[in-house]
């Protein structure tokens, strides 16, 4: 992909980051539902995950589950039937599955139970199940986007609907975000969710013939210079503390 061979250190991915509204609304700009879709995504992206990181312990409910059904299904191949199949579960079923779900990733790490507890719902797949997990856990987690999933090709090849693709695939973005974490110019707390998003953003942009603005700016690296000197000063503080 053009566009993302630009993306060669953590400035450029920031870049395509924060581009990430602009793409979606320029994507669903001609669709008759375009409100409603940025409306979902961003409850999706910003309310839903800020209700299950502050339930103890973290799940979803069934309306939850339905709405993120919507989401899934606007974003991405809508599937009505799907939409039908995942009311069919019981409230206190859904609730009882993915606190276990969230205590497997969270808890243990074990992305790959989690994953297969979930997928015990209705129409809960993979795909399904990643964007349940990443509410909670999106540092281990990235919902499972066919447009960032094409990112990947050389990588994975084409995407699969399967269990053992989605942990390739978020292992790779697990790695991606630790790499860009650890970068002298990473400006952003980097999730697997987070590098997901830019992959997503860079590869709908160049679908839908979208020029995106991959900053070089150096008033962007200073800041995040002074950040780091900032960090570094804290971290020195921290230490000096701890040795009187």
């Amino acid at each position: 992909m053009e566009q993302l061979s630009k993306l060669r250190d953590a400035v450029h991915w920031q870049s395509a980051l924060v581009q990430y509204r602009t793409v979606l609304d320029a994507k669903t700009s001609k669709s008759r539902k375009r409100d409603e879709i940025r409306q979902l995504d961003q409850w999706y992206q910003e309310t839903l995950p800020r209700s299950v990181q502050q339930r103890s312990p973290m799940h979803l409910t069934l309306p939850d589950l339905v709405k993120l059904m919507e989401w899934k299904l606007a974003r991405g191949k809508f599937r009505p039937r799907l939409g039908q199949l995942v009311k069919e579960n019981e409230d206190d079923r859904v609730v009882r599955v993915t606190t276990e779900a969230f205590q497997l990733a969270s808890g243990e790490g074990n992305l790959k139970e989690a994953v297969s507890r979930l997928t015990e719902l209705k129409a809960v797949g993979p795909a399904t199940a990643s964007a349940i997990l990443c509410t909670g856990v999106p540092e281990i987690a990235p919902f499972l986007a066919d447009e960032s999933a094409a990112c990947m090709f050389q990588d994975l090849g084409k995407v699969q609907y399967t269990l053992s693709y989605y942990l390739s695939y978020a292992r790779l973005l697990v790695e991606k975000a630790d790499e860009l974490n650890k970068a002298d110019d990473s400006e952003s707390d980097w999730t697997a969710h987070s590098v997901e998003l830019a992959l997503w953003t860079v590869h709908t942009a160049e679908k839908i013939g979208l020029p995106l603005k991959i900053s070089d700016d150096e008033k962007v690296r200073k800041r995040m210079e002074r950040k780091r000197c900032l960090t570094n000063e804290e971290d020195e503080k921290e230490t000096v503390s701890k040795n009187k």
